[in-house]
């Protein structure tokens, strides 16, 4: 047996004698769920979900976003009675109307959005074309902004302490966008100014009938100032003033400063000059307005979290890692929200970083240890830094909300990504970590079967997301109908300098990637000859269709599941087409994506070529959109496959 099961089991047994103590302290808000679990693979692709928990001002009460298939709902509970007081729902699709942005404005009044078909930045977080507001008891909801008269999209940017009446956003000119002629969306206006802006929660929006000549502010919106920069953003300090201009245009990132509230602008572009030119991110202000926190590339290439003092211009790196990128959502804040004080991120396995000596650092090292193996996430915290809601997610773990007592080191469960799950019936699942040529480190996740037999059938899994060692609905399906999976982070993917390695990884990198995986597996006894198939997502479906040739003799089929690609599929369609000889074993194909990208003609003529060279392949409703189904259809039907192919029955 190799060494990886080894530590697998030793790893169950500690889990095990653990177990108890943990349950013990998390004092569940909720009754479990029974222990039955049903093995449709609709239970696990289901859209039913808590996406978003916040604890308010005040500490008194959170909100729940639940967004279902048919429906979203957002309720308010008092953290004191533990009853919900109000419960909102829109109903309709997946696609439809939703909950999307909720914030507290103040201890009495929420702030929302509805799902608006916005294409915008990659972190298009609290920006909505059109912003509601409503009391906790559901009295005076008012629509904040209107979509004609404002003729702007608005991003909240500082919800302020010594104002509740009023919250200061961005306004985005915007524009219409033809999409596919599926009707209209929306983005960003290029070019045009941001402007800041005293949003009035408590008042109505200007409506109007008509389309307006002008662009102008509803009633509730006061304009404070307009950026001195064309396109991009403004931001605020901890005060609501108005101290950063930031816009990238033609390669390179402009900034200007106000060193104090009520200065001048002033042009500080060269102080952000390095790698990759000078593109940043901004993260927020410190504690006393001074400095502010950025993230930038590094001296490892790598990006890394920066602090710039505005006063005279130095710019200090406080974290970056040689390999791996950091993101927003990966900084660790003090509860008070004032400064940072630490890193917590996917790398080669879960990592957290302290370089603070915050008395807080020792509370988030109490939360690493609790949740070993798992990653905490600070969602929200009370003003007085008291109460807080985290969120974990890991391996095993889909996601959990908890509400955190702070100084009591108190913890109670508020909500669960998956509520339909029961968690002790999950399968065990573990990251692993593979060296391929001594110099690539390749990274993913081993999900056993709950049913673990010799002759054990698996599956190894390429994500055509960005990955993290999380946890996998379609992986903890397979284990539970029999077949233990191997979900595989591909070089490039895994947040391993994501921003800039994609362009660099060819399809035969992918193969050798693979290559290194099933050597590995099959030396740790993860694997059964004849009993190997591969299921490729998105673009990586097509990818091993294309390099079938250059794989190991151990795979027993394969699975294209949705493929899509960019402008180089018809030319990588032709090769498969013109090496389908290399692909002998049997295929399940099924294309997707929003857009047609796989011209259906070709993959008509590789099915019909696979077909007289006497492969077998199946073709899972051809012509359809992937948005078109439930996921949970398509997976059963390749788990049909599988079962023909390498399922104990053969």
């Amino acid at each position: 047996m190799g060494s990886y099961l080894q530590e697998l089991k030793m790893r169950k047994t500690i889990k095990a004698a653990s177990a108890f103590a943990l349950t013990a302290l998390l004092l569940l808000l909720f009754p479990l769920a029974a222990s039955s679990q049903s093995l449709e693979a609709a239970d696990f692709f289901a859209i039913d979900e808590i996406t978003n928990v916040s604890i308010s001002p005040d500490g008194a009460h959170i909100f729940r976003v639940h967004q279902k298939e048919f429906s979203s709902e957002l309720n308010i509970m008092n953290l004191g009675t533990e009853e919900v007081v109000e419960n909102w729902r829109y109903r309709g699709g997946a696609n439809s109307s939703q909950f999307s942005n909720v914030v507290w404005a103040n201890e009495g009044r929420i702030i929302y959005s509805i799902r608006q078909p916005l294409l915008t930045a990659r972190d298009s977080t609290r920006l909505s074309l059109v912003w509601w507001a409503k009391n906790l008891d559901g009295s005076n909801t008012y629509q904040l902004t209107d979509t004609w008269n404002d003729h702007n999209i608005y991003r909240l940017e500082n919800i302020l302490p010594e104002d509740p009446e009023n919250i200061l956003v961005i306004g985005h000119s915007r524009r219409y966008r033809k999409s596919g002629g599926r009707g209209d969306s929306l983005r960003i206006e290029q070019g045009s100014s941001p402007i800041a802006y005293l949003m009035n929660v408590n008042r109505r929006a200007a409506i109007v009938l008509s389309r307006p000549t002008g662009r102008g502010a509803g009633l509730n919106l006061k304009e404070i100032e307009k950026s001195p920069l064309e396109g991009g953003m403004l931001h605020v300090d901890n005060s609501g003033n108005v101290r950063i201009a930031i816009s990238r245009k033609g390669g390179r990132t402009s900034v200007l400063v106000k060193k104090e509230s009520n200065s001048a602008w002033e042009n500080v572009t060269s102080d952000f000059e390095g790698i990759d030119g000078n593109r940043l991110q901004f993260v927020r202000f410190s504690g006393n307005n001074k400095s502010f926190y950025l993230l930038k590339y590094s001296k490892h290439r790598t990006i890394g979290l920066f602090e710039y003092f505005m006063q005279d211009g130095r710019l200090v790196e406080i974290y970056s890692h040689p390999e791996f990128d950091l993101k927003n959502s990966d900084l660790v804040f003090s509860f008070m929200g004032n400064e940072v004080i630490g890193v917590r991120f996917w790398g080669d396995l879960h990592e957290a970083v302290y370089f603070s000596d915050n008395p807080d650092v020792q509370v988030n090292r109490w939360l690493d240890e609790l949740f070993a193996t798992n990653l905490v996430r600070i969602d929200s915290v009370s003003n007085d830094g008291k109460k807080a809601v985290l969120f974990i997610e890991g391996p095993r773990e889909p996601g959990t909300y908890y509400l955190l007592e702070v100084e009591e080191l108190n913890l109670k469960q508020v909500g669960s990504v998956n509520s339909e799950l029961v968690m002790e019936n999950l399968a065990e699942a573990e990251p692993f970590l593979v060296e391929s040529n001594g110099s690539v480190r390749i990274h993913g996740i081993y999900t056993e079967s709950v049913e673990s037999r010799p002759g054990q059938p698996t599956v190894i899994v390429i994500n055509g997301e960005r990955d993290t060692l999380k946890y996998d609905r379609l992986s903890q399906y397979l284990a539970q109908t029999g077949y233990s999976t191997i979900h595989v982070d591909i070089r490039g993917t895994d947040g391993l300098v994501y921003e800039n390695r994609p362009n660099e990884v060819t399809d035969s990198m992918i193969a050798a990637d693979v290559n290194a995986v099933l050597n590995w597996a099959k030396q740790e006894g993860l694997t059964s000859d004849g009993k190997v198939c591969l299921w490729g997502q998105s673009e990586y479906g097509l990818i091993l269709l294309h390099q079938m040739e250059y794989l190991g003799s151990g795979v027993d089929c394969v699975v294209a599941d949705s493929m899509v690609f960019g402008p180089e599929a018809n030319e990588i369609l032709a090769d498969i087409q013109a090496n389908l000889a290399s692909i002998k074993v049997p295929v399940f194909l099924s294309t997707g994506g929003d857009e047609p990208e796989i011209p259906v003609r070709q993959i008509r003529r590789i099915r019909n070529g696979l077909i007289d060279n006497g492969t077998k392949v199946v073709w899972f409703r051809e012509r359809y959109r992937l948005a078109e189904i439930r996921r949970g259809e398509l997976v059963e039907e390749a788990k049909t496959f599988l079962d023909s192919h390498i399922g104990f029955e053969n």
